[in-house]
């Protein structure tokens, strides 16, 4: 994340399950939730200052070739510093949480061909 005076800039990995025309970002003065198929994917509560939601944006943007939700978030208060965010709270949907399994069963899968391919080669 970064700011400028009147501005602060919050970039959030996505994982590669989701798709941007998919997501819906929903913004309150002292609050942000990102939901993918009505499903929250994350939600910031409690930012240290005040936002205008009215005025927030986001857009999908690709960084080091992972899709990043890009959020611009207008200060209510032109010109104060924030320390922090706030408390963001991660909510891995049921989507995030099969991709996760799913990673580390093809993981396991990969792991086992190794063990059975350094056996085959000892015969």
């Amino acid at each position: 994340w970064g700011q400028e005076d009147d501005h602060v800039m919050i970039s959030q990995p996505l994982t590669d399950d989701i798709r941007g025309g998919q997501i819906d970002v929903s913004f309150g003065e002292k609050n942000i939730t990102a939901m993918y198929h009505s499903q929250t994917i994350f939600t910031f509560e409690d930012l240290e200052n005040c936002i205008v939601p009215s005025e927030a944006t986001w857009e999908i943007s690709r960084n080091n070739s992972v899709d990043c939700l890009q959020m611009n978030l207008p200060k209510k208060e032109i010109g104060k510093w924030w320390d922090t965010i706030g408390n963001e709270v991660v909510n891995a949907s049921e989507l995030q949480q099969e991709a996760l399994l799913q990673q580390m069963q093809a993981m396991q899968l990969g792991n086992m061909n190794d063990t059975n391919d350094t056996n085959s080669n000892d015969k």
